[in-house]
């Protein structure tokens, strides 16, 4: 398995998980023994994790911009407050969302929450960190952000209850996180608990009492975006499974990794994520080294070996997407813009 951090090995001592799919909610979740919850709380308690910085770049109006200016562009859509609001952060890292909703809109009062302190947190926004259970929190809030951390809260109930106590009535709950449909080896995420899809996050917030308002951005393809209200709990059930399906296309992952390395001798592979990680675990050996458009990654190294631009690439240089025909559009920009060989999984 792999930890989120940096996406290398985290290979558990001692400890045994399960993943198991909700039959109500149809979640998927992984089921720990105290020993595993203990390594994970341990990692996002770590220095390594509390220094560590990551800055992640997307196309946005026609640029490339910060990953959090996007998300708070796109969430200002739909709050329509014209007075200076609160915002709570769960798992809010070094500050940056909500230094982007700082800088956008008039807001009252920031709070973001962590496990560990970040150095850099005052650095980014002018709010107030708090490292203390989310319990201890004793005022209302517009909007509470779950950006890529509910998947890392091992119990969503006390979360939800106490979402709910924060939220004003007519707030606004925001989660983004991967959607495990399109990208389904996050499931060797060992240090992660929850995994979605866009139906079963949809049936678990109207279990805790959430209405989706159906948010959609092509800019985060990959991913989930939820904004919703406080709404009257609703149990739905959705009609089948996808834990056994998403199983079946890991290892048909794996499968096309081992078919491809038997025709090329060398290759680069796309990307820096998880994808990246789990292709580069099977090839093994004979990789030049990893490609990224994002600027702040180009120039540094992934697992110890080079990023670089897909500019930098020879005519005659393969280049792996780590991915299955629903990115044939990626493949094709690519080609289209770069030299090089770019390949999909099928």
């Amino acid at each position: 398995m792999f930890k989120h951090l940096d996406f290398s090995r985290f290979d558990l001592v001692n400890s045994k998980n399960i993943l198991i799919e909700c039959e109500n909610c149809l979640h998927i979740f992984r089921v720990v023994d105290n020993n595993h919850a203990l390594q994970i709380k341990q990692l996002y308690q770590s220095t390594e994790y509390a220094i560590h910085s990551e800055e992640r770049n997307v196309y946005f109006k026609g640029q490339q911009v910060q990953a959090c200016e996007a998300q708070s562009e796109i969430v200002l859509e739909y709050l329509s407050q014209s007075d200076p609001i609160n915002i709570l952060d769960i798992g809010c890292f070094d500050g940056s969302l909500l230094g982007a909703f700082e800088k956008l809109t008039k807001t009252d009062r920031l709070v973001g929450y962590d496990l560990e302190a970040r150095s850099t947190f005052k650095e980014n926004c002018s709010g107030i960190f708090t490292s203390n259970p989310i319990d201890f929190i004793d005022e209302k809030f517009d909007l509470i952000i779950l950006s890529h951390s509910i998947i890392y809260i091992e119990d969503l109930k006390s979360l939800f209850i106490n979402i709910s106590k924060l939220l004003n009535k007519d707030g606004y709950l925001f989660i983004h996180i991967p959607n495990i449909l399109k990208r389904p080896s996050m499931l060797l995420l060992g240090d992660q608990y929850h995994y979605f899809s866009p139906q079963s996050l949809d049936v678990l917030c109207s279990f805790f009492g959430f209405r989706n308002i159906n948010l959609k951005s092509s800019i985060f393809e990959k991913d989930i975006l939820f904004i919703g209200q406080k709404h009257k709990k609703t149990n739905s059930r959705q009609c089948r499974g996808i834990l056994e399906s998403l199983l079946v296309k890991v290892d048909n992952f794996r499968q096309k990794i081992l078919a491809i390395r038997s025709i090329y001798k060398t290759i680069w592979i796309f990307g820096t994520t998880m994808e990246a990680a789990f292709a580069e675990s099977i090839w093994a050996t004979d990789i030049c080294g990893f490609i990224d458009e994002d600027p702040q990654k180009t120039g540094k190294t992934f697992h110890g070996k080079p990023v670089i631009h897909p500019k930098s690439l020879d005519a005659n240089e393969v280049c792996l997407l780590p991915y299955f025909s629903s990115f044939l559009k990626l493949k094709s920009r690519l080609n289209s813009e770069y030299s090089g060989i770019f390949i999909l999984l099928d």
